[in-house]
């Protein structure tokens, strides 16, 4: 084991034994022959040594609080400055985080999937809070328990979306002037030859409730009017929309999508949320507010950048009937008393 932790000392990253075993128990081999050709060792304590079975402890993180919030930002920190910059070279991070609201989360989603678990077989959660204001982002949980888990759900995991996608078919209705909330539409059965099969979308309760207002239907989280009114704009529009309000992932070009079968991460949906919230003005989340150097130089600052993606008329007007949803639709589990909240519910 002393030979083994000796041979790492030229280049402990790069010879750690949980990435680079070979090149590590090289190393050792090296410390060994030199020992025995200076007369420290004999041929065969060499020998012994190279052939005992080391045993190694699991490798654990160098930190312990908000895990999934602090890999985040090592890996975004990794991308931009490579990782020998980031574990060695000395550099003070001051991120957005805001330990009060991220305890709540990590709480929240431990609680909230145990109290699932018994009655759906949940074991998994995530959760991201935005600022919207700033666009930083103030918590992240990517799990219930990093130590088991730490795959990061909520930046990495692209589940379906579900009807929390239904807001931007209908927000392409508004800024291409197709409808309004006021405008009709029909929710019935309806059926389209896709190129590959027939598609014949339905309601989650496998009803029709035929005639109703734009307003009514994304209210209701209906699916038949939301199929209508992406074939009057086109599926073209709607991923334009998409891009616009913040998702940036791979988009498949079919009418799926319009009903939620889109893989998209919390991170990517909170961030068109708070599109929405901004009345249609796009920041980039982040989770660094500043980088500086081992000598206290600034080398990265992110102020935020408003980008005016979708008139605010439009998202105002979207931002009323998700009002609905939660005052009087699918998502009244959200309603708070002190404020007004707009959501969206998306099951799959």
């Amino acid at each position: 084991e002393a030979a083994f932790l000796a041979g790492l000392l030229k280049a402990p990253e790069g010879y750690s034994p949980y990435t680079n075993y070979k090149g590590a128990k090289m190393r050792q081999k090296l410390v060994l022959e030199k020992m025995e050709d200076y007369g420290y060792i004999t041929r065969k304590q060499r020998q012994d040594a190279i052939n005992e079975k080391l045993k190694f402890s699991p490798r654990t993180q160098s930190y312990s609080k908000y895990p999934y919030f602090v890999q985040y930002v090592i890996n975004k920190l990794i991308s931009k400055y490579g990782d020998d910059i980031v574990r060695r070279g000395g550099l003070r991070v001051y991120t957005t985080l805001d330990p009060e609201v991220q305890e709540i989360a990590e709480k929240v989603i431990k609680e909230g999937v145990g109290s699932l678990a018994g009655r759906t077989g949940a074991s998994r959660g995530a959760l991201v809070s935005i600022n919207v204001e700033k666009g930083h982002i103030q918590a992240l949980v990517g799990g219930v328990d990093f130590a088991k888990s730490n795959f990061c759900r909520a930046t990495q995991s692209r589940r379906a979306a579900g009807s929390s996608f239904k807001p931007i078919v209908y927000l392409t209705g508004f800024r291409t002037g197709k409808i309004n909330p006021d405008s009709i539409v029909f929710d019935s059965p309806i059926s389209f030859n896709t190129g590959w099969n027939v598609w014949r979308p339905k309601n989650w309760d496998g009803k029709y409730m035929g005639k109703m207002t734009v307003r009514r239907a994304l209210t209701l989280s209906r699916n038949t009017p939301t199929v209508r009114i992406a074939l009057r704009v086109g599926i073209d529009r709607v991923i334009e929309t998409a891009r616009l309000v913040g998702l940036k992932g791979e988009i498949p070009h079919n009418y799926s999508i319009t009903l939620g079968s889109l893989g998209v991460s919390p991170l990517e949906l909170a961030t068109a949320f708070s599109t929405f919230a901004r009345d249609g003005v796009y920041i980039e989340p982040t989770a660094i507010r500043r980088v500086e150097n081992k000598d206290g130089k600034i080398i990265e600052i992110n102020s935020p950048t408003p980008v005016y993606a979708v008139s605010p008329n439009f998202v105002q007007w979207l931002n009323s009937i998700l009002i609905d949803v939660v005052e009087k639709g699918t998502g009244r589990n959200a309603k708070l008393n002190d404020r007004k909240v707009a959501g969206k519910t998306g099951t799959t």
